[in-house]
């Protein structure tokens, strides 16, 4: 597991790179199907993966629109929840949830005033309460 340490100090790799390094990792020292049943998929491991992969993605993507943004994570996050996507989305940390949808729209928000800020915030917590 050396290997998996390794992984988890370098830091050229970002959190969702870490992942995959790890989980691929364990699927080349174990085998795919050993690999499941030794780490099964845990939900807050998924949200966690869902909420890094979207850091990723926003850190290549600054400058595509709102709309396109939230399409692809809406998928991205469908694909890693799987057959329990309602129940997992459902279960997702409300900070985790408002932190990723400010950084969605950091570029529209950097240009209002203060004040415009906090109703746009307080308008966005409404609305995903």
């Amino acid at each position: 597991m050396d290997y998996c340490v390794r992984v988890g100090k370098d830091t050229k790799l970002d959190d969702y790179e870490k992942i995959l390094a790890t989980t691929g990792a364990r699927k080349v020292f174990f085998g795919e199907n050993l690999a499941t049943k030794i780490y099964p998929s845990r939900d807050s491991e998924l949200v966690e993966k869902f909420f890094s992969y979207s850091e990723h993605y926003l850190r290549k993507h600054r400058n595509d629109s709102v709309r396109s943004i939230k399409i692809h994570l809406e998928k991205a996050r469908e694909e890693i929840y799987g057959s329990e996507y309602d129940r997992i989305k459902n279960s997702e940390p409300y900070e985790k949830v408002i932190a990723l949808e400010l950084q969605i729209y950091e570029k529209e928000i950097s240009i209002l005033t203060d004040s415009e800020k906090d109703g746009f915030v307080r308008e966005l917590k409404r609305k995903l309460r």
